[in-house]
């Protein structure tokens, strides 16, 4: 990714109070404001891209060096925002903390110092800032090293600090073993191929390992416990145990609002907590139970007014409200539920995170499909299935099946053909491969005009038997996650 690029996605993701800080700051000082004129043509580019932003300012500048102004803009942007953060997120302002707190250690006031760094240490504590903690701990004896330990009284509190420290790396090392089984399980989702047969056991080596974990574990520490909730959750969600995953969310949940103090700012976990209760029951077809969720995350938008937060949030809204109602077959609710997200959502889709702008793609492609706007299916995708950029990311699989069912509506054989060879090549090198994917390579390469009648209702009858018995696979239940192609085959069956 190019400089220019990240500083446009670094500019789209402003506040209009980051903004109006950062203008406040170009204000006050008497350098050359060529890197202002250039934020201003990139907030005022709706669709900004690299190569439009390079022409405006070069039409305006001839003579100027535009790198230099995007590397000092993108540089002053985040120093900006650092200092604003600084003084409204707890974490930001603990590091912010730490630092003033150095810089009385160097000017020579110790007592001062250790006033300040007691009350960082304190405060570190409470949020559960283990690892900085840490660090005000080993600062704190370094500089009793290096003052000849004036402020020690005897080896008893010496041995104290060292105790402390003791204590307080067995929790970082706790943690750091729970986020590893975590990261791994995470890991074996997005990258480690499964069939419906070994489901059950995929992920057995680091359920043991986890309960064994949980087992030995003595400290009431919240990181502890939301790690192993969300092990515990994502285990069940990702062997088709959806029970057992929104129960393992909504004590999560539970465990979230009872410790407000330990969130984020946003709280990008506690984000990560709702999606799991709303996405397991989605899968349960329980959508009634889904509207408090819904209404939770409502409230975080107006808590946590941060635009790129926001925007995510409403995403899963927007995804959380259609499914329902594509489920139910209620294909022009959701073209209404469209034009109520246009300006807080689909007119900003390229800011959102990869994943959840491939997600919100596939939700737009399916209702227009389904409503027969084949058009504004096809257009809605062509921007990813023609960049590069998206083919790695797993969930590129959908955009491609999606994208046959759209061709095959357009009646775009050759296109079908070529794109269906690609992926047989592809998953026969790779060995995957999903009965979704061949369930609908059977119906779209199969000539259905041609089918003397007993042959097609034949046809017809067996394709429709094997869905209905099909047993989904985790690539599966991934590759169905935003439109459920193989009830989209029975639809088009009857």
């Amino acid at each position: 990714m190019s400089k220019l690029n990240s500083l446009i996605l670094l500019i789209k993701s402003l506040s209009k109070s980051e903004k109006k800080a950062l203008v406040l700051h170009a204000s006050q000082t008497e350098d050359s404001k060529l890197y202002l004129d250039l934020f201003h043509i990139i907030d005022k580019e709706k669709y900004a891209s690299t190569e439009n932003i390079t022409g405006i300012f070069r039409k305006k500048h001839p003579a100027s060096f535009l790198a230099a102004n995007v590397r000092y803009l993108f540089d002053l942007i985040l120093q900006v925002v650092v200092e604003l953060n600084s003084k409204k997120n707890k974490e930001y302002e603990l590091y912010h903390s730490y630092l003033k707190s150095r810089i009385l250690r160097e000017r020579g006031l110790y007592d001062d110092y250790l006033s300040s760094l007691q009350e960082t240490k304190e405060k570190a504590k409470e949020i559960g800032e283990y690892t900085l903690l840490l660090t005000l701990q080993r600062d704190e004896l370094k500089s009793d090293l290096l003052n000849y330990f004036d402020q020690i009284k005897n080896e008893e509190e010496l041995f104290r600090k060292q105790q402390a420290i003791n204590e307080n790396l067995k929790i970082i090392r706790q943690i750091n073993e729970q986020s590893f089984l975590y990261e791994m399980l995470r890991f074996k989702v997005e990258k480690q191929k499964s069939t419906q047969s070994d489901q059950p056991y995929v992920y057995n080596d680091l359920l043991i390992s986890e309960m064994s974990l949980v087992s030995s574990l003595k400290n009431e520490i919240f990181e502890i416990s939301r790690l192993h909730q969300l092990f515990q959750a994502n285990y069940f969600i990702n062997t088709g145990s959806y029970k057992s995953a929104l129960n393992a969310f909504s004590e999560l949940n539970q465990l979230f609002l009872k410790n407000e103090k330990y969130w984020n700012n946003p709280p990008v976990y506690y984000l990560m907590t709702l999606i799991g209760v709303l996405e397991s029951l989605s899968r349960m077809r329980l959508f009634k139970e889904m509207d408090p969720y819904k209404k939770q995350l409502s409230v975080l938008i107006e808590k946590y007014p941060y635009v790129s937060f926001v925007l995510e949030v409403n995403a899963f809204l927007f995804i959380y409200s259609v499914i329902p109602h594509m489920y139910n077959k209620e294909y022009k609710e959701c073209l209404h539920i469209i034009s109520r997200y246009k300006e807080i959502l689909t007119d900003k889709l390229l800011s959102l995170p990869p994943r959840l702008f491939l997600g919100v793609s596939i939700c737009l492609a399916g209702i227009y499909l389904m409503n027969k706007e084949f058009g504004k299916a096809k257009k809605q995708l062509i921007p990813i299935s023609h960049d590069n950029a998206f083919s790695s990311l797993k969930i590129f699989r959908s955009v491609q099946l999606m994208n046959l069912i759209i061709y095959h509506e357009l009646g775009d054989t050759d296109y079908i053909e070529s794109v269906i060879r690609s992926i047989k090549r592809k998953n026969k090198k790779t060995n995957e491969g999903t009965q979704v994917e061949r369930f609908l390579f059977r119906y779209l390469e199969t000539d259905w005009i041609l089918l003397p009648s007993r042959k097609k209702e034949i046809q017809k009858e067996k394709l429709r038997n094997e869905i209905k018995n099909i047993k989904y696979s985790i690539d599966d239940l991934q590759l169905i996650r935003f439109f459920d192609f193989s009830e989209w085959i029975v639809e088009k069956l009857q």
